[in-house]
């Protein structure tokens, strides 16, 4: 897995802070059991049941199985790739009108 140049550090923390507030808004500790969260500090798949995982905006998750998880960077630059497609083609057209 290698993170692609074309995502920046601050889309990564974006995305994470998203994701989060996202599952933060429509879960609850009874259906995070199984979960499995990436943690772009250390590189490694840690399970929600592990005392040790972090708590941190430093999580890109949840995922429902360990191998989603260890796809998260490469999940997560894909999605920003397709963002910055759909903000380029909303400018493209914006500027279109403007003419």
């Amino acid at each position: 897995m290698v993170l692609r140049d074309a995502v920046g550090a601050e889309a990564i923390r974006w995305s994470l802070k998203a994701g989060l507030y996202r599952f933060l808004l429509n879960n609850d500790d009874a259906e995070c059991e199984m979960k499995y969260w990436f943690n772009v500090d250390s590189k490694s798949v840690e399970s929600h049941d592990d005392p040790a995982r972090a708590r941190s905006e430093n999580l890109l998750g949840p995922y429902d199985t360990e191998a989603e998880a260890q796809d998260a960077l490469d999940t997560a630059a894909e999605r920003t790739q397709a963002w910055d497609d759909e903000d380029e083609a909303w400018d493209n057209a914006t500027s279109d009108d403007q003419e």
